[in-house]
Formats: C-alpha cells, structure tokens, sequence
C-alpha cells in the first residue's frame, strides 16, 4: 500500500519488505551511507550471509558426506577447495555491491530523502569489502577443520569477527587492506593445510 501510495504522490519508494534490509526509509531525513542505516544493517546482514555460507561450503558438505564423492574425482583438492572459495567469495561480494548501488540509486534519486547525496558517500559502505571475505574464509576454516565443537572448533571464526573488527575500525585504507591480506593469508593457509592433509 505505501508503495502505491509513494508512486501517486510523486515519491520514488520501495516496498517495506525491500526498503528496511536495505536501510531505506521513506522520505528519510536520514543522509545516505552516513546516517541512514545501511551500514549497520548491510553489515550485519552480510557478515551472517559470509559465515552461514562459509559453513554451508565445508561443514555441510562434511556432514552429507559429500567429500566421499566430491574429493575422489580427477582433479586436485586444491582446485576443487579454490573452486569453492572463489565462488563463495564472489557471491557474497557481487550481493553487497549491489546492495551498495541500490541503495546509492535510492540516493541519487531526487524527493527521496532530506539531504545531499555524493556517490563518494559510499566509500564508507565499500570499505566493509575487505571484511567480509575474512568472515567467510573464517568460517570455512572452522568448518573444514576436524575440532571438538565445544572450544577449538569456533576459533578460526572467533579470529576472523575480531580481526575484521580491527579492520573496520583503522582510520587508515592503506592500513585496512594491508591488515585483511594478512588475515586472509592466515586463513587461507589453515584451509589449504586442512583440505591437503585432513583425511575425509
């Protein structure tokens, strides 16, 4: 209903159930990127989107028992454990960057909101890229590796919502991305030492 409603009053609306996980509001007085709650909910929507599918790739496919199949074909763990990485990764980030333009369209739209709008508003929001990744390979790490569940298992996860912490918060880009390589090549190493020498 408000949706027909914004549209016969002029107004360029999205639907409640498309708006709100966007952080879009009507007639938000709210400037985009900055005050309007797309950080904090895109954030918290994508971090829990990262870790559910970094455990979907690895520990599901451990408790189906789909390693048997999976990791007896001819070709390579690495590749196939790559293969998985590079799709996951590009899944999530391909969803949060158009979750980004979204939201930046709502901006740049005219009768919107209250306040002015840049698209160098954005940089703000293209800065969560780096973490998101780290969530996922945190998450496949904790699923790959074959710990007890009470402990040891989460700690790969535990790491990469701390670290991602850091990188969210370091005023610096140049720092922010020489502290994500590191934790993606932490991770990394752990998943490619799992996926060759674990015994599925």
């Amino acid at each position: 209903m408000a949706w027909a409603v914004g549209f016969v009053s002029g107004y360029r609306v999205l639907p409640n159930w498309i708006a709100y996980p966007l952080g879009i509001y009507e007639q938000s007085r709210n400037i985009p990127f900055i005050a309007s709650g797309f950080g904090y909910l895109s954030t918290i929507c994508m971090g829990a989107l990262a870790i559910s599918l970094g455990f979907k790739q690895s520990l599901w496919e451990d408790l189906r028992g789909t390693y048997y199949f999976l990791l007896h074909r001819p070709i390579s763990r690495r590749k196939i454990f790559a293969t998985k990485i590079a799709v996951g990764i590009s899944a999530i980030l391909a969803i949060y960057a158009i979750a980004i333009l979204v939201h930046g369209w709502w901006g740049a739209t005219p009768a919107t909101h209250g306040g002015p709008f840049e698209w160098s508003m954005s940089l703000v929001a293209w800065r969560y890229v780096l973490v998101f990744p780290l969530l996922y390979l945190g998450a496949f790490l904790s699923g790959l590796r074959p710990a007890l569940w009470y402990g040891t298992r989460f700690a790969p996860l535990l790491a990469a919502i701390l670290w991602s912490v850091f990188i969210a918060n370091v005023p610096f880009w140049s720092v922010a991305v020489v502290m994500a390589i590191v934790g993606y090549g932490f991770t990394l190493a752990g998943i490619i030492y799992f996926a060759t020498e674990r015994d599925f």
